[in-house]
This record gives structure tokens, sequence and C-alpha cells, in this order.
């Protein structure tokens, strides 16, 4: 048997003789491409970039290292699209991870996209992934408990940490009536008066950003009762 040290010299061999018998030279080039120890190598780019917005607008990218021998990679944002990137952060070799705690302006459209650093440049970067962080404003329902109280439900429809009601009594400024945790989701309002017009008007926060305001939920003294009505 021939020692096992002999076998890659005639690899090597087999595989010249092959070449020149089809009258063919081998693109050395092309080799050192995928070669992490050529100075013509160029990574692979990432692959599967995703993101996903958590509580307190934190977006969470993830992505797949495709690539030998990188010396890290890079981050970057942008606003709106078209629009101009910016690094945001330098990352160590073999990172599939970062979240950027950015606050986000509701509905506003951002776009990342992830770098591979080779010899201190950029050698490519991913498509940009969008996102968009959407929060609305909470609904409110109202009902009468009795004559002169009225319950106000608030609907939350994203993962806020808190909301605020505001109250404005016969067309004045609105002031805060209420502010509460989103553990809590009613609030009453037993102070009601005739002949006044109440409307109130609700905001919710994740702890950076707050939202829009909602519709407007009216009450006012009709005919010997309070009513509710479509401001």
């Amino acid at each position: 048997m021939m020692p096992p040290s002999s076998l890659p010299v005639i690899a090597a061999a087999v595989t010249i003789l092959f070449l020149n018998g089809c009258d063919m030279e081998p693109d050395v080039s092309l080799l050192n491409l995928h070669d992490p120890f050529s100075a013509q190598y160029v990574p692979t780019l990432p692959t599967g970039l995703d993101a996903n917005t958590g509580l307190d607008s934190v977006v969470n990218l993830g992505w797949y290292d495709e690539s030998l021998g990188e010396e890290g990679f890079v981050v970057e944002r942008r606003l709106g699209n078209p629009g101009v990137f910016t690094r945001i952060a330098t990352l160590p070799p073999n990172t599939t991870r970062y979240a950027d705690s950015l606050t986000l302006p509701i509905g506003q459209l951002f776009g990342y996209r992830v770098g591979v650093l080779l010899h201190g440049a950029v050698t490519g970067y991913t498509n940009a992934f969008p996102v968009t962080f959407n929060a609305y404003p909470p609904g409110l329902r109202g009902t009468f408990t009795a004559s002169t109280v009225v319950r106000i439900n608030i609907d939350l429809f994203s993962p806020f940490r808190s909301w605020t009601l505001e109250r404005s009594v016969d067309g004045g400024s609105y002031t805060v009536f209420r502010a509460e945790p989103s553990s809590v989701r009613q609030v009453f309002d037993s102070t009601l008066t005739a002949p006044h017009t109440y409307l109130y008007r609700g905001t919710a926060t994740t702890g950076r950003n707050i939202t829009e305001y909602s519709a407007p939920l009216g009450v006012k003294y009709s005919n010997g009762n309070f009513i509710f009505f479509t401001p």
C-alpha cells in the first residue's frame, strides 16, 4: 500500500495532467477569490438579514454569517427611501445580531444594511431591509355607569408602557385627566356637571415614543341627560 504522505502529491499530479489534457489553464484568480488566505479574497456577504421592533422601539437585527476570515461587520442605517446610509456600529467577526435602540419616529420608514469588513475596508453590503415602527393611537370607548358618571375604556393596539387621558371642558384647552400604566385599561369620570360639554382624547407611549392623539370622545348635556356625541 502506498504511504499516505504520497497521496496528495499524486492527486495534484492527476489534476495537472487532467487540465493539460483538456488544454485548459486553471484560473488562479477565481480560486483566490474564495481563499481566505489570498490577498484577492472577497468574503461572502451575509444572508437572511431580518429585523423586528420590540418594546421601547428597539430594532433587533439578525443575519447569517456566510464568510470566512472577515475582520468584522458594519451596520448602517438610513432614514427614508431613498436616503443616505450612516454607519451606526462596527462589530467583531462572527457576529450575527445587533440591537439598535434608536428612538424611531412613529410611522417613519428606516432602512438597515450590513457590510463585511476586510483589510480595514467594506467589501460589500447586503440589500437594505426596511423597518417602520407602527404604533397606533389608543381607542376610547365610553359607557355611563350613572347619570353623571362616565366610564372610559382604553384600547391599546401596540406594546405600550403607559397611556395618558386628557380632558377639555366647554371647548377649553386639554389638560391631563389621568395617566396610567398599560395594565390599567379603564377610568371613571364622576365630575360631570350640567350643562357642560366634555371632550376626551388619549395618547400612549412605548417609553421613547408617543403616539398621535386618539379620535376624541364627546360627552354633552342634552334634554336633562348626559349623552355621547361625535365631535
